[in-house]
């Protein structure tokens, strides 16, 4: 299971992340044996639980570390705990802005990274989720194609096209952005807070770790994964 947190809970974050990773391998070992439908294009079929999975392990951290029942022994008394049921409604995006600057007095950068990719992300899982079977991509669809992330396609059919706009983010390039994205969001958070003893954030980081990203593109590599279109 994922850290013990003064032996008192578990975390869930750490699970979320991994699960993500455990997608990324299982769709690399698809390309490699042919089976399961995942081509060297970088078209697979588990990209969206990928996405989901994902932005979960953020809102996850966020309640474990900001949110929850321990919060105060950690931190010592802080503004946030006034704010709890409040944040606890907003849509991640907000929650990323504020509820740092409660807890720590800093926060995010809004035209920075992580939180510009972390922000897309996060708009893109209620999208997916909703999903209704459209042609007509989210707003933040074609500025992933553009970055090679999920399927180009035709610039006429940028606006909706023969394909469900599904497929073109089903993509092992997109599995490791969602992932990327998701760690940098929590390192971030991280070197935001203090040092304190009783925050076990060296776990966390370990979870996320910059190197668990180097994992990732290292593999893509080697594997010789083409860019990104939609199935024929």
């Amino acid at each position: 299971m994922g850290s013990s947190f003064a032996k008192a809970a578990t975390t869930i974050s750490p699970e979320f992340i991994a699960h993500v990773r455990l997608l990324f391998h299982l769709t690399l070992d698809e390309i490699a044996t042919g089976r399961g439908g995942a081509s060297k294009n970088g078209y697979c079929s588990l990209a969206i639980p990928g996405y989901v999975s994902a932005v979960a392990s953020v809102e996850a951290f966020i309640n474990e570390m900001l949110l929850s029942d321990l919060t105060e022994m950690s931190l010592g008394p802080t503004p946030i705990l006034a704010f709890r049921g409040v944040l606890e409604r907003l849509e991640l995006d907000k929650k990323l802005l504020l509820a740092p600057q409660l807890a720590f007095g800093k926060t995010f950068s809004r035209g920075a990274q992580p939180y510009q990719d972390m922000a897309a992300l996060s708009r893109l899982r209620p999208e997916l989720v909703h999903y209704k079977m459209g042609s007509k991509p989210p707003s933040m669809v074609r500025d992933l194609a553009q970055r090679g992330i999920v399927a180009r396609v035709p610039l006429e059919e940028e606006d909706g096209g023969p394909y469900p706009w599904a497929d073109r983010v089903s993509t092992i390039q997109g599995i490791q952005w969602a992932h990327d994205t998701a760690c940098a969001t929590v390192r971030a958070l991280i070197d935001m807070s203090p040092d304190l003893p009783h925050l076990p954030l060296q776990n966390f980081r370990n979870n996320f770790s910059e190197e668990r990203e180097k994992a990732l593109a290292r593999a893509l590599l080697e594997a010789g994964i083409g860019p990104t279109s939609v199935p024929p």
